[in-house]
């Protein structure tokens, strides 16, 4: 049994990790022909409109998405009842926020243009919030064959249609439309995998403690803010801030950067989404030992995962460029490159320490540490913006270079929270939890809302 579960777990890592490679593939594709065919200032633009709608996006889940995996992942009989739950409240959520955002986008004074690249984004972020929902729950469940391909359909049609739209010197709001085309196509075959596999699970255990959109909401918070913060600080601070400090040649050359370097960033997201199911269930079994033994694997595996690609940004970020013949405009991206390159390591490394954060239960200090980190965010991005467009014209590497204090900001006192558990050497005499029936009564809001972090 235990070498099932063992095998099980390198399987299911395998899957997600490859997953990930064949994503990366298709984004560098996709990096190869879009920047050099738009140039930095549509770049920018783009950029821009993601960044925006992705601001209004990150409440439409409102931090429910870990808060599913962790309950299917308890009790699977419950993955019905939440999914319904979840797609009602983002829905309700998704309709106000979306007609929010294109009001905000005219306030904000900016063009047609841009408030129609805003306009679909908006869409593309509704319509992946279905996708989303499904793709927890198969998380949860250990379908990870099944996530995986519906996050690869969402790739190929992003990346085939983008490509085709070069071809077809396409004007810049297609670009924006195969967002929206592509979290469809996800949505499609994520939805058709859940249902599949929720015929197969028994009826909904009487002891669920999430029963309303009200409950699942405030489940949520604690990650809410960490979500928040994820986007506020990742892309969409730098990129709003970027637009009143600086120009949209340097939100380009930001926009280049997260390209490169987001496509990687998947690895350790994908990893800690395998690993979080099982590190919850150690940790809730009382296995200790266990759960430090995993969770240093997968902190090792995110750290030799970003050595390479860290290295290549870090290094050779003006090769790059001349491989991809952009456009002479792109020398502004060279410096950004190599920060993003610092940010990357830094971003794997916490991504798994997080993971082990939260599967260890401590969601309040967890939502404490990335709530800090969101209202840092403003003032440390626009003060580096604002440095590096005074002092060398380019406000982006002030962004990276906020986005890289940030990171080892979490990452400390992530770490400094999971001490006690990685280092815990306590014996266990649990049986091996593969064998052990989930108590269906057992409160998953307790650890979410009352435990140390």
């Amino acid at each position: 049994m235990a070498e099932l579960k063992r095998r099980r777990l390198r399987d299911n890592v395998a899957i997600t990790l490859t997953t990930q490679l064949l994503s990366w593939g298709l984004a560098v594709g996709v990096t190869f022909f879009i920047p050099g065919y738009l140039g930095e200032r549509n770049l920018g633009s783009l950029t821009l409109a993601i960044a925006f709608a992705g601001l209004f996006g990150v409440f439409i889940s409102f931090g429910t998405s870990t808060v599913l995996i962790q309950e299917v992942a308890r009790d699977p009989r419950n993955a019905r009842h939440l999914v319904h739950t979840s797609l009602k409240l983002r829905a309700t959520l998704g309709v106000s926020l979306l007609l929010l955002g294109l009001t905000a986008s005219a306030l904000f004074g900016y063009s047609r243009e841009l408030q129609l690249l805003v306009g679909l984004m908006l869409l593309a972020q509704l319509i992946g919030q279905v996708t989303e929902t499904f793709q927890a729950a198969l998380t949860g469940l250990e379908a990870f064959v099944q996530q995986s391909g519906a996050a690869l359909a969402e790739k190929l049609t992003l990346s085939v249609v983008a490509i085709l739209l070069v071809f077809l010197k396409a004007p810049l709001w297609q670009f924006a439309a195969v967002y929206a085309l592509s979290t469809t196509m996800s949505a499609i075959v994520s939805g058709t995998a859940f249902r599949r596999i929720a015929r197969t699970l028994p009826e909904e255990a009487e002891g669920a403690t999430i029963r309303s959109m009200k409950q699942l909401a405030k489940a949520g918070v604690p990650f809410l803010t960490t979500r928040v913060f994820a986007t506020i600080y990742g892309d969409g601070s730098s990129a709003l801030l970027m637009s009143k400090l600086s120009t949209l040649e340097a939100i380009g050359w930001f926009g280049l950067a997260k390209r490169f370097s987001g496509a990687a960033q998947m690895v350790p997201i994908a990893l800690a989404s395998a690993l979080l199911p099982r590190l919850t269930r150690l940790h809730h079994e009382g296995d200790r030992s266990g759960f430090a033994l995993l969770a240093w694997r997968m902190i090792g595996v995110a750290f030799a995962a970003a050595l390479p690609v860290a290295v290549i940004l870090v290094v050779f970020p003006s090769e790059l460029i001349d491989l991809l013949h952009y456009p002479a405009g792109f020398a502004g991206a060279v410096p950004v490159l190599r920060l993003s390159g610092c940010v990357l390591f830094l971003w794997f490394v916490q991504q798994a320490v997080g993971a082990a954060v939260i599967a260890a239960g401590k969601q309040k200090l967890f939502a404490y540490v990335s709530g800090a980190a969101a209202c840092l965010a403003f003032p440390i991005s626009g003060a580096g913006i604002w440095a590096g467009e005074r002092f060398l014209q380019n406000g982006a590497v002030g962004a990276m270079a906020g986005d890289a204090v940030l990171e080892l900001f979490m990452l400390l006192l992530y770490f400094r929270a999971l001490i006690p558990e990685l280092f815990s050497r306590a014996p266990t005499d649990t049986v091996p939890i593969d064998t052990v029936p989930i108590d269906p009564s057992a409160s998953a809001t307790e650890p979410l809302l009352g435990d140390s972090r």
